[in-house]
């Protein structure tokens, strides 16, 4: 018989365990540090122990600070975050036991189950792509359109260099800035400093990997991946629209996918994806591999969001508005959107 357990996030039982067994970088400790850090979520660990006291199954999960919103969730700002667990029954079984225990609190997960108590909604599509082959078995499965714009971003006469960023300056510096443009441009909040101060963090325990491209000593492009032991997240990416042509964002995709290859990761997944917008996903088909659905799961079907667009009214409203107002509205609305 399994007991069911609340740990605390510092519990070393649970921090071992997710370092051994995590299969995404989303199920790591320190990407819930990270979040919690950031926006002083409060948090606890579900988890199930076998008769000797060892963990089975574990899931993180924060609560809202709204006081009026009661519920846990597993996790915000993530794209798909299924049990930590030693096999998927065990993962089932955590599932049944958290069901059992939603009185007062609901509960929403990024991740699908059939369990009696739950109900299940597609929000979404990951493109998972093989890195086994490196590169050139990546651009192999691509698309004709993809392989013709890494090698057009590729050649010398372009002006082209793509690195990563190795210094918390560049990273906090010019990275950060040319974020805060692009989700401006696009009609979405920026994560304040102090969320990009702990993802700088990660990068320096070889968590997290940021790939930029420069023409000349100008910075037009970055994406910012986060690491597993065999899998990585394309998480976020921000480009200069002015020299988008020259195919910066696909040269910045390629040198990650290369850097990513070489330091053993095995798979790269793209992120998830709104089910609506067929340009997005259609962008990460052409890096070829399979589109997989991404759902999230409720105790209370309520809370199954039909999309993950930001609002028409607030897009608008940022891309009018100067970027530090993106910022602004991310420094304050972040914290409250568990």
């Amino acid at each position: 018989m399994s007991t069911f357990v609340s740990l605390a996030p510092s519990d070393p039982r649970w921090r071992s365990y997710a370092a051994e067994r995590a299969s995404t970088p989303f199920q790591r400790p320190s990407w819930l540090d990270a979040i919690t850090g950031a926006y002083g979520l409060e948090s606890r660990v579900a988890a199930l122990l076998d008769r000797e006291g060892a963990i089975t199954a574990a899931l993180p999960m924060v609560a809202s600070k709204l006081p009026w919103r009661k519920r846990w969730t597993a996790l915000p700002f993530t794209d798909v975050l299924p049990p930590v667990c030693s096999s998927a029954a065990r993962g089932e079984e955590l599932f049944a036991a958290l069901a059992e225990r939603a009185d007062s609190q609901a509960l929403l997960v990024r991740a699908r189950t059939d369990v009696a108590g739950w109900s299940s909604r597609q929000i979404g599509t990951v493109q998972v792509v093989d890195l086994t082959a490196g590169l050139d078995g990546v651009l192999r499965g691509a698309s004709t359109h993809t392989r013709q714009h890494v090698r057009s971003a590729s050649r010398p006469e372009r002006g082209l260099c793509a690195r990563r960023v190795t210094s918390r300056s560049e990273f906090m510096g010019a990275n950060l800035a040319l974020i805060a443009r692009s989700r401006s441009r696009v009609g979405v909040p920026t994560q304040p400093r102090r969320f990009w101060s702990r993802m700088w963090e990660m990068h320096e325990r070889d968590e997290a990997m940021t790939v930029a491209v420069y023409l000349k000593d100008v910075l037009t492009a970055s994406a910012v991946f986060l690491m597993g032991h065999g899998h990585a997240v394309f998480k976020y990416s921000a480009s200069d629209l002015a020299t988008r042509q020259l195919r910066t964002n696909q040269l910045a995709t390629a040198t990650a996918v290369d850097l990513l290859a070489c330091a053993g990761i095995r798979s790269l997944d793209f992120g998830m994806s709104d089910l609506g917008n067929q340009t997005l996903r259609r962008y990460k088909r052409q890096w070829g591999g399979e589109e997989q659905p991404a759902y999230f799961s409720a105790t209370d079907a309520r809370l199954l969001p039909q999309t993950m667009e930001p609002g028409r009214l607030l897009s608008s409203t940022i891309q009018r508005a100067p970027s530090f107002v993106g910022r602004t509205v991310g420094s304050v609305a972040y914290s409250f959107a568990a």
